[in-house]
């Protein structure tokens, strides 16, 4: 099943072997679907933190003052903010002891943000947040330039092993869960659309079908994620899976749709 992530885009045959005469309700190629999004998120967050090399971090490092961290909390410097935006502004790092909410206008949608309390890793603007009582463990710490350095180097190649399958598991409830209740939202949709076209379709027909026509709205969203892409898909996938859910009921037409009720 996991070729129909690749299969959807153009097997016409799909709603024939799927639709009409699969069985269940989809749940299956919806979790497999999940899968594949979520390995997309942890692959970005792992080309992130791979991003970060060691000359950028000793750069960064060679800028800052000493910091003091106590119970998790920086007590020195207080007041304090520094930004650095690469170059090429691909990526950012920002440290604010201001305890302030936190300021992402005009930075790029990746980068690292340390607020008096917490690592906070942003990736096409979306946070993580790891307070740095947990990244310490609880223990206090003095960083000068060149512990900031090797310490930085070690964070890193901490959270490149750790966030990412972090991220993909714990991303995986919640995915799946939106992608449920958006297939039933098309599946109440589909009773429109076949009544339009004149077909029927059992319940558990019309639940595959929304499955099957959100598929391709999701798959190019990943892709775009993964990619960073600056247009996401998303804001189509509306007309998008409206335009599949036509196309495979088309299908379904030329190869003869059983006249069920539903």
């Amino acid at each position: 099943m996991f070729s129909f992530l690749y299969r959807v885009f153009y097997d016409k045959t799909l709603f024939s072997s799927f639709v009409e005469k699969g069985k269940g309700y989809g749940f299956k190629l919806l979790f497999i679907l999940t899968l594949f999004v979520a390995f997309c998120l942890a692959l970005r967050v792992f080309f992130f933190f791979f991003s970060l090399s060691p000359e950028l971090i000793s750069q960064i490092a060679a800028q800052m003052p000493e910091i003091i961290i106590e119970k998790g909390k920086i007590i020195s410097p207080e007041n304090y903010k520094y930004s650095y935006v690469s170059s090429d502004k691909s990526v950012f790092f920002v440290f604010d002891t201001a305890k302030e909410p936190l300021k992402l206008q005009g930075l790029p949608k990746n980068g690292i943000y340390i607020t008096s309390d917490a690592l906070v890793s942003v990736n096409a603007n979306k946070l993580k947040r790891i307070p740095l009582v947990q990244l310490l463990d609880g223990s206090d710490f003095i960083l000068n330039q060149k512990s900031m350095q090797q310490w930085g180097n070690k964070t890193v190649s901490l959270m490149k092993v750790l966030v990412p399958p972090l991220s993909f598991v714990f991303c995986l409830p919640g995915v799946f869960s939106m992608y449920f209740l958006v297939s039933v939202f098309y599946m109440i949709v589909s009773y429109i659309m076949t009544s339009v076209m004149k077909k029927n379709l059992l319940w558990d027909q019309r639940m595959r079908l929304a499955v099957l026509s959100i598929l391709p709205t999701y798959i190019l969203n990943a892709l775009s994620f993964l990619l960073g892409f600056s247009v996401h898909i998303d804001r189509m996938s509306v007309v998008i899976t409206l335009i599949y859910m036509f196309c495979f009921l088309k299908d379904g037409e030329r190869n003869g749709i059983s006249p069920q009720a539903g």
